[in-house]
C-alpha cells in the first residue's frame, strides 16, 4: 500500500493508549512509546502494520524530520518560574504533536549536548524542559505538581509523569508526595554524581 511520506508524522503518548502489535510504535521508555500516524484533517491516524510494506524504522525516522519541519519548526520556547524553580515551555494549542519534542528534547529547547534533562509532556500539546542537576528532588516534586494538575484539568492530555531522559531514552521518575519521597530508577542512578550541583 502506498503511504503519503508527506503525511507521516510521530506522537508521543502512553504505552496503554497504543496496540504495538498492529500499530507501529517504538519503545521511548518510561512507559511512553513513538507512535508513526499519518496527518489528516480529523487529526493524527494512525498506521496499521499490515499495511506498510517499508522499514518501521526507516518510516519512523521519516516521521520525525517531517513531525519537526510541519509542526515544530519555529514553535515558540519560553522561561517559567515555578517557585524557585526555572523550567521551558513549549505549547502549541490544538497540535497533538507537541509530546514528540520528548524524543529529542535538547534539541528544540536550546540545550544541545546536554546529556541529562527533566521533562514532561502533561498534554500533547505541551512539553516542559530543564536541565537535570544533583540536587533533583525538589525539581522534579515541583514539576510533578504542575504536571498532575495540567493532565487533570487538559482537554488533550498526555501524561502526568515526570522523566529523566537520558540518551534518547526517558526514565520514569518516582515522586511520592506523601511520602515526600523522589527516585529514579536504577539505571541512571548511577549519573546523579556526574550532574552539575545547580542550574
Amino acid at each position: 500500500m502506498p503511504i503519503d511520506l508527506d503525511s507521516l508524522r510521530v506522537e508521543v503518548l502512553r504505552t496503554e493508549e497504543t496496540d504495538p502489535s498492529t500499530e507501529l510504535t517504538s519503545d521511548l521508555g518510561g512507559g511512553m512509546v513513538v507512535r508513526l500516524v499519518s496527518a489528516t484533517e480529523a487529526g493524527p491516524q494512525a498506521l496499521v502494520r499490515s499495511a506498510v510494506d517499508l522499514p518501521a524504522e526507516r518510516l519512523l525516522t521519516i516521521g520525525v524530520g517531517s513531525t519537526v519541519r510541519a509542526e515544530l519548526d519555529g514553535i515558540a520556547v519560553r522561561p517559567h518560574n515555578v517557585g524557585e524553580h526555572r523550567f521551558l515551555g513549549a505549547v502549541l494549542d490544538g497540535s497533538p504533536y507537541v509530546s514528540s519534542m520528548l524524543i529529542s528534547p535538547g534539541v528544540h529547547f536550546g540545550l544541545e549536548g546536554v546529556q541529562d534533562l527533566l521533562v514532561a509532556a502533561p498534554r500533547r500539546s505541551l512539553t516542559i524542559c530543564r536541565p537535570m542537576e544533583r540536587s533533583f528532588p525538589e525539581p522534579c516534586a515541583t514539576l510533578a505538581t504542575l504536571a498532575a494538575k495540567v493532565f487533570r484539568d487538559a482537554a488533550d492530555p498526555c501524561t502526568p509523569d515526570v522523566f529523566w531522559w537520558r540518551a534518547g531514552v526517558l526514565h520514569r521518575i518516582d515522586v511520592d508526595h506523601q511520602a515526600k519521597y523522589v527516585g529514579v530508577p536504577p539505571a541512571v542512578t548511577g549519573f546523579i554524581e556526574t550532574l552539575p550541583k545547580q542550574i
